[in-house]
């Protein structure tokens, strides 16, 4: 980073906050996670100082998939006066990435009520309905994807809303709706994630594609869906 930015940062820590968030987004962006990293630790003080700048490096951590990083750095939002919504969506994602399903939900939860963008919102909503639904709770699914606008929506956002749908699908009907229901869900699932690169996955979604799999298996109760879910998990629609 040269002497300049530490000058920048004792002259005007605002300015010098908006450098260092740059030059760690940069080298994310740029598949350069260590200095990115280096970047957040080497002005901890400085980032921490300001809650939109905490943000934001630990969105960096998350980006540069420093996961155990971004959940400790972000780990603090409980404390903090000026969270918003968008600010803990970089929290669930390193959460879920970590295994740690449960404090991923919670950030989830924690977000909604902070006005967080309507793509972050469709987002928590959905990961909150695919948990619902799995846990064998169709009602409380239903109500978080009650009324979701879904155009202009990213397509990593809508893959989640579709294990969602899916596995709702199914979890509804009827005993003589089962088989109808399943190869619905089955091509709702496939359009979706055909539409969403490997790379603009959330964390974690290849993980909860199987449990979605294992559960539509379950719940269609037939040959089909069993002998479907068995090649699902040799080739993977989402992995």
């Amino acid at each position: 980073m040269g002497d300049a930015l530490p000058a920048l940062v004792k002259a005007n820590p605002a300015a010098g906050r908006a450098a260092v968030l740059a030059y760690a987004w940069g080298h994310a962006q740029a598949g350069r996670p260590a200095a990115a990293a280096a970047a957040v630790q080497r002005f901890n003080d400085l980032l921490r100082a300001d809650d939109d700048a905490w943000a934001r490096a630990g969105a960096v951590l998350a980006e540069a998939r420093h996961f155990a990083l971004a959940a400790a750095w972000l780990a603090d939002y409980p404390s903090r006066t000026g969270v918003e919504g968008w600010m803990l969506r970089p929290l669930a994602d390193a959460l879920r990435a970590l295994d740690r399903d449960e404090e991923a939900l919670a950030a989830c939860r924690a977000g909604l009520p902070l006005n967080p963008p309507p793509d972050v919102a469709a987002e928590f909503r959905g990961w909150l309905a695919l948990a619902a639904v799995e846990a064998g709770e169709p009602a409380a699914a239903a109500d978080y994807l009650r009324g979701l606008d879904q155009l202009g929506l990213p397509d990593s956002v809508k893959l989640v809303l579709a294990l969602a749908e899916a596995l709702l699908m199914v979890t509804q009907a009827g005993p003589d709706g089962k088989a109808a229901a399943f190869a619905e869900a089955k091509e709702h699932l496939k359009a979706a994630a055909g539409a969403c690169p490997e790379s603009a996955r959330p964390p974690g979604t290849g993980r909860w594609y199987k449990r979605t799999v294992a559960a539509l298996a379950a719940r269609t109760g037939t040959v089909p869906a069993r002998v479907w879910a068995a090649w699902q998990r040799l080739r993977p629609w989402v992995a």
